[in-house]
């Protein structure tokens, strides 16, 4: 079975600006694979303030996410 090669979509900015509700019309338009932004569900979690540990840990996670999307048998155009 031949891998699809992805092209990546990185929407970056201040909170509260509608980058979600972007991201989530951009996967169904292009039907692509929607990664979903693990920081706020994360430190949602917490109990206390986040240091830096939690920052690689985040970090981690989406990579993670990420690198096993790009690399599925079956992987989306667009991630």
């Amino acid at each position: 079975m031949e891998r699809t090669r992805s092209s990546t979509i990185i929407i970056t900015g201040p909170e509260s600006t509608g980058k979600t509700t972007i991201a989530e019309n951009l996967a169904e338009r292009f039907q692509g694979k929607l990664i979903p932004e693990y920081a706020r569900a994360y430190i949602s979690n917490l109990k206390g303030t986040y240091n830096f540990k939690d920052i690689i840990n985040i970090a981690r996670w989406q990579y993670q996410h990420f690198t096993e999307a790009k690399q599925a048998k079956k992987a989306h155009k667009y991630l």
